[in-house]
């Protein structure tokens, strides 16, 4: 009874929080969403942009919201039902898994299909798949989990950066077993972290954060999966 109060009050809150970006006059405001939704990764699918965010303990979990325009977002699905039956997960014997669960997951849009690739702290690691997205999810799970991970399909493999400080790509097979993994970017002690992953005319990109403070957002690129990125630009910085 405690994790669904606390679960419907959050959602409450958000539908809440989705309206105040939009002002009504063909402007908007930040924040877009007054609300509180960590490690997004959007996509394009059609005309409809979607949205999946952490959502760590709570379940059902990695809420994904949807937008034609960017601005107003609407409630879209709950895909993970559970994670696993450890006692914290159900807050049996006075157990909870607070600041444990899923983080920072990717989401892409491949042969007609939606994925979405999960590291779970303590739970393991998944992927979640829909033919649509309001549907039903069916969850698979896989041997080994990747910190942060940012997924890219490409020419019948599925490649996935990942890590904290040094990010590492791996390459995986279309059913999402792992083959191989090189170190591409070597920032031990940075932060560099939450990966997200992309192929642009002849060039992969990988998109990350610097974590603490001062952060930033960066990117890197090659022409090659597996690197080198020596090429990186600075593309946000916060200072104090």
């Amino acid at each position: 009874m405690k994790r669904l109060l606390l679960v419907w009050t959050v959602l409450m809150m958000t539908v809440v929080a989705w309206a105040q970006g939009d002002q009504g006059n063909g402007k908007y405001k930040n924040p877009v969403v007054f609300a509180d939704i960590p490690d997004p990764d959007v996509i394009r699918v059609g005309d409809t942009y979607y949205m999946v965010s952490t959502t760590m303990c709570l379940l059902p979990g990695a809420t994904i919201v949807k937008s034609k325009d960017l601005v107003n977002w609407e409630y879209c699905a709950q895909p993970l039902a559970d994670l696993c039956d450890k006692e914290n997960y159900s807050l049996i014997n006075g157990q909870d898994a607070y600041a444990k669960g899923m983080w920072a997951c990717s989401m892409k849009y491949h042969n007609g299909k939606f994925y979405i690739l999960l590291n779970c702290n303590d739970a393991g690691a998944f992927v979640l798949s829909a033919s649509d997205p309001e549907g039903e999810w069916e969850k698979k799970t896989i041997s080994r989990g990747y910190y942060d991970p940012g997924m890219l399909f490409d020419n019948g493999k599925v490649y996935v950066a990942c890590g904290n400080g040094n990010i590492t790509v791996c390459e995986l097979d279309e059913d999402f077993n792992f083959i191989k993994e090189k170190r591409v970017i070597s920032k031990e002690g940075t932060g560099l972290e939450g990966c997200h992953f992309y192929k642009i005319g002849e060039y992969y990109y990988i998109y990350a954060t610097y974590g603490g403070w001062p952060s930033g957002q960066v990117a890197f690129r090659s022409k090659n999966v597996f690197g080198p990125y020596n090429e990186e630009k600075m593309l946000l910085e916060k200072y104090i």
